[in-house]
């Protein structure tokens, strides 16, 4: 099964964190407002919440007592990005919104057969897409696109493809401008 994460850019520092998404009533409106047993507070931040699990240490190690703190953080929900479920050559996390790199492969010719008794070296290059959720009547999931360019995101495309993550597209964004260019 998905681990289902996701990371944001924090509100006070600009700094990313990851963890579970929740709305939640700011501190400062100090009570939480329920009616019909759903929340409905007009002062509602987006939070990412982190868990932290530790060993309490009065008990022994046969019976460990596992306790849980919680840590949360306001975050910009423009920024907001989900776990693919995927990571990238170096073992790298793939969220949604990154920029990756992906090596492709061209024959010099339409039909090297052709021309060539045997199969011509292919010429090798690369490009950089950004990583997005789709849902359309025919594809649902991750794709990888560049401008008109675009195809799904899966594990044997990473595998094949030797995709690497280089960053994102609110960090980075001069990564999606032009590609690494052709060459053997």
């Amino acid at each position: 099964m998905r681990e289902i994460l996701f990371r944001a850019k924090r509100i006070d520092n600009g700094e990313w964190v990851e963890g579970f998404y929740s709305q939640l009533p700011k501190p400062s409106l100090g009570a939480s407002i329920i009616a019909n047993g759903d929340l409905c507070a007009e002062d509602v931040g987006d939070y990412i919440i982190m868990n932290r699990s530790k060993q309490h240490s009065n008990f022994s190690n046969a019976y460990p007592l596992e306790i849980i703190e919680c840590e949360y953080y306001e975050i910009n929900p423009e920024t907001l990005c989900q776990y693919t479920g995927l990571k990238d050559k170096n073992g790298n996390r793939i969220w949604e919104n990154d920029i990756v790199s992906c090596e492709h492969e061209k024959y010099p010719y339409d039909n090297p057969l052709e021309v060539y008794p045997l199969m011509p070296d292919p010429i090798k290059y690369k490009r950089n897409y950004a990583v997005e959720f789709i849902n359309t009547g025919s594809s649902y999931g991750y794709r990888l696109r560049n401008k008109s360019i675009h195809f799904m995101l899966t594990a044997n495309v990473i595998y094949n493809h030797k995709i690497e993550v280089l960053g994102n597209v609110f960090d980075n964004p001069e990564l999606l401008k032009g590609d690494q260019g052709c060459g053997k």
